[in-house]
C-alpha cells in the first residue's frame, strides 16, 4: 500500500457537541412535535396549520397533560389527526430533524478539515522551530532515511 498522505490531523468539531445536543432538543420539541403535529392534520385532512408562538407554549402544556389526545391541545383552527397518527408523525419528524443536523454538522467539518494542506506542520509552526520547508524536508531525509526513500524525498 503506497499511501503517502499523512493521517488526517484531529480537529476541534465545527460545532461544539453541547451546541448539538441543544439544537437536538429545540429541533425535536419545535420541529418535531409542531411540524409533525401539523403533518398530522394534514394527512388527517384537517389542512396544515402551523401554531403561532402565542398557541405554542398552551399547546405543549395541553400535550403534556392529555398526551392521548392531542387534538385537545391544540387550538380549534388548528386540529392534528388522531393520536397515533400524531405521535407517528412528531417522531418521524424529529428524527429526520435530528438526521439533517447531525449529517450537515458532520459534512461541514468534512469540509472544513479537507479545506487544509493535509501537512503534519503549518508554516508558522515551522518557523517557530527555526526551519523553512527545504530545511524540514533535509532534516526528514536526514532522520528518516527509508522512509524518505519510500516517498521519493531527496535533499
Amino acid at each position: 500500500m503506497s499511501n503517502n498522505a499523512p493521517p488526517p490531523r484531529p480537529a476541534e468539531p465545527l460545532i461544539p457537541a453541547e451546541v448539538m445536543i441543544a439544537l437536538f432538543f429545540v429541533g425535536l420539541i419545535l420541529i418535531g412535535i409542531f411540524g409533525g403535529a401539523a403533518l398530522s392534520g394534514l394527512l388527517a385532512g384537517n389542512g396544515f396549520h402551523v401554531l403561532g408562538v402565542r398557541d405554542m407554549s398552551a399547546a405543549l402544556r395541553g400535550l403534556w397533560r392529555t398526551p392521548g389526545n392531542p387534538a385537545a391541545a391544540w387550538p380549534s383552527h388548528a386540529q392534528p389527526g388522531s393520536g397515533w397518527l400524531t405521535w407517528t408523525c412528531i417522531a418521524l419528524t424529529g428524527t429526520a430533524y435530528c438526521v439533517l443536523v447531525g449529517v450537515a454538522g458532520a459534512e461541514f467539518d468534512i469540509r472544513r478539515r479537507s479545506r487544509g494542506s493535509g501537512a503534519l506542520i503549518d508554516r508558522h509552526q515551522l518557523r517557530r522551530a527555526g526551519l523553512d520547508a527545504k530545511s524540514a524536508v533535509g532534516k526528514a531525509v536526514d532522520e528518516f532515511p527509508g522512509l524518505a526513500r519510500s516517498v521519493g524525498w531527496r535533499k
